[in-house]
C-alpha cells in the first residue's frame, strides 16, 4: 500500500486556505478523489461532493508522498475555487515568471516572530541578506526547508534572510509559470 496526501486550495474568500487529506491505496499513481465541499465553502450542504484531481506528485521520503490536485465539482466540470485550470487555459511555456514567497518563522505558542522574544528587535534594514547572529534566526530552519523542497523536486532558485529579524524568502523560477505557482503554494503548505 501506498499512501498519499492530497492538498488543495478551498473556497474560502478572500483568501484560501490550504486542505490535505490522506488516502492509502494500492495504486502506483495517486487516484482522483472526493471530498466534502461543504466543508471548505466550496459546495451546499445538500449536494456536497467535490473531485479531487492529482496534478503534480512530490515524493517524499519521510512519510506520505504529497500530491497537489485541482478541484472539480461533481459533474466533472471546472470548479471556480479552481484558478489554476483557467491559468492553464492560457499560459503557454513562452511565459516566464518568478516569484518571491516572503514569511515569518513564528513561535506557536505566542505568535511571535522568531527573535523576538525580548521584544521588538533593531529597525529593519540591517537583516536583509545578513549574516552573523545578531542580524539573523532561523537560517538553520530555513537551509534544512530548503533542502527538503529540493530532495521532493520543489524548484526553488534561492532564500535569503529579509529585511526584518525572523523574516525569510524563497525566490522560485521556472519556465511554466502554472508549475511555479503550484510550488509556490506547496511550499507554504509544506513549511507549516
Amino acid at each position: 500500500m501506498k499512501t498519499y496526501e492530497y492538498i488543495w486550495l478551498d473556497g474560502y474568500q478572500p483568501e484560501p486556505m490550504m486542505r490535505s487529506k490522506v488516502k492509502a491505496t494500492a495504486d502506483e499513481t495517486p487516484p482522483d478523489w472526493s471530498f466534502d465541499g461543504s466543508s471548505t465553502q466550496q459546495a451546499e450542504g445538500g449536494s456536497s461532493d467535490c473531485l479531487l484531481l492529482p496534478v503534480q506528485t512530490y515524493s517524499n521520503p519521510d512519510g506520505h508522498d504529497l500530491v497537489m490536485t485541482q478541484v472539480q465539482s461533481a459533474d466533472h466540470t471546472t470548479h471556480p475555487s479552481n484558478h489554476r485550470a483557467a491559468a492553464a487555459e492560457v499560459v503557454t511555456d513562452e511565459w516566464w515568471f518568478g516569484f518571491e514567497q516572503e514569511y515569518f518563522f513564528t513561535d506557536p505558542q505566542t505568535g511571535e516572530p522568531l527573535g523576538w522574544e525580548d521584544g521588538e528587535p533593531r529597525e529593519q534594514g540591517e537583516y536583509y541578506c545578513g549574516v552573523g547572529a545578531g542580524n539573523v534566526v532561523g537560517r538553520e530552519i530555513s537551509d534544512v526547508h530548503l533542502q527538503a523542497c529540493l530532495d521532493m523536486g520543489i524548484t526553488l532558485t534561492g532564500t535569503n534572510a529579509e529585511v526584518a529579524l525572523g523574516q525569510w524568502e524563497y525566490v522560485f523560477t521556472l519556465v511554466n509559470s502554472v508549475s511555479t505557482a503550484m510550488h509556490s503554494s506547496f511550499f507554504m503548505s509544506f513549511k507549516k
